[in-house]
C-alpha cells in the first residue's frame, strides 16, 4: 500500500492543539512518510515537521537507509540533485550531503583496496 493511501487510513488529522499534531506526525512517520509529504498533510513546511521531530527525539534514521539507496540509484542514472530532491520529496540540501557521503564512502573503499 503507498505511503500516502496508509496516512488517509489513520486517525482522522490532528485538532489544533500541539500533542494532537504531534501524535499524527508520529503515526505519519511510523507509516513511512517523510518531512514534506507530512507537510503537506497538516499544512507546515517540511523544516517545520523536521523541528517538531527533534523535538520528539523522533529520527528518521528507520527511512534513511531506503533514501539514501534512492538517491545513490537516481544519481547514478545521471539525474540531477534538484530533480532527486523534487523526486523524493526531501530538501536539496539532503540531497548533496547523501551524494557527499556516497562519494566519500567509494574513495575511502577504493583507498582501502589499494593498500
Amino acid at each position: 500500500m503507498p505511503e500516502e493511501t496508509k496516512a488517509k487510513t489513520l486517525k482522522s488529522p490532528y485538532k489544533k492543539d500541539k500533542e494532537s499534531l504531534q501524535n499524527y506526525i508520529r503515526q505519519l512517520l511510523e507509516a513511512g512518510l517523510n518531512n514534506c509529504q507530512i507537510g503537506k498533510l497538516v499544512g507546515k513546511h517540511s523544516s517545520t515537521i523536521g523541528d517538531y521531530r527533534d523535538r520528539m527525539g523522533l529520527t528518521q534514521n528507520k527511512f534513511d537507509h531506503t533514501t539514501r539507496e534512492k538517491v545513490r540509484e537516481l544519481y547514478n542514472s545521471g539525474m540531477a540533485k534538484a530533480a532527486i530532491a523534487r523526486e523524493l520529496g526531501i530538501s536539496r540540501q539532503r540531497v548533496s550531503e547523501l551524494v557527499r557521503d556516497y562519494i566519500a564512502a567509494q574513495i575511502n573503499e577504493r583507498s582501502n583496496l589499494s593498500i
